[in-house]
């Protein structure tokens, strides 16, 4: 499906706060492959810049999602439980809660970022081949040359060999 189809079927809900298509999904169609799913990345202004606030807005846009008949789960909400110690560089550092919406055999999955806008939110992504976003109908960013990663960004041996792969084919496929 096309970038711009997913966002077509983002506005048939009430998502109010500026969102774009971001990463993996980006990342998969500039290298001219079907994307499993499509990374949507919200930001919410800064009054609702904390777990509560960004918890609730998530399950007010769940019941949307679940009124025009989507299978909804609310995967990961950080910091909401007391005690809760947050690493620098996770997934948890970096947003305040996710959501997956699955509609029209499409999986979303809505990102709630604690950045304060988009082009702040990717340079936190894993590696250069994931820090693109579709913005406005135009994609923001491009294949890099060679892959290079985030050092801040704490991340698996798995997920690591999982990205080389990505380029590794890519590589392969075009040169």
């Amino acid at each position: 499906m096309k970038l711009a189809n997913v966002l077509g079927l983002i506005s048939m809900s009430e998502l109010d706060f500026p969102h774009y298509l971001a990463g993996g999904c980006v990342r998969d169609t500039l290298m001219g492959v079907e994307p499993k799913d499509y990374d949507v990345v919200v930001v919410l202004p800064s009054y609702m810049q904390d777990y509560r606030m960004s918890f609730s807005e998530v399950e007010r846009y769940a019941r949307d999602w679940r009124e025009l008949g989507a299978a909804v789960t609310v995967y990961e909400a950080y910091g909401l439980s007391d005690g809760v110690s947050i690493e620098p560089g996770t997934f948890s550092d970096r947003l305040w809660c996710c959501l997956k919406v699955e509609f029209m055999g499409i999986t979303m999955d809505f990102l709630y970022t604690k950045s304060p806008d988009i082009e702040t939110h990717i340079k936190r992504h894993d590696c250069n081949l994931n820090q693109v976003y579709f913005k406005d109908g135009v994609i923001v960013g491009s294949i890099p040359d060679s892959l290079e990663w985030n050092p801040d960004a704490v991340l698996t041996q798995e997920r690591k060999d999982y990205i080389q792969g990505k380029f590794d084919e890519y590589i392969k496929r075009t040169r």
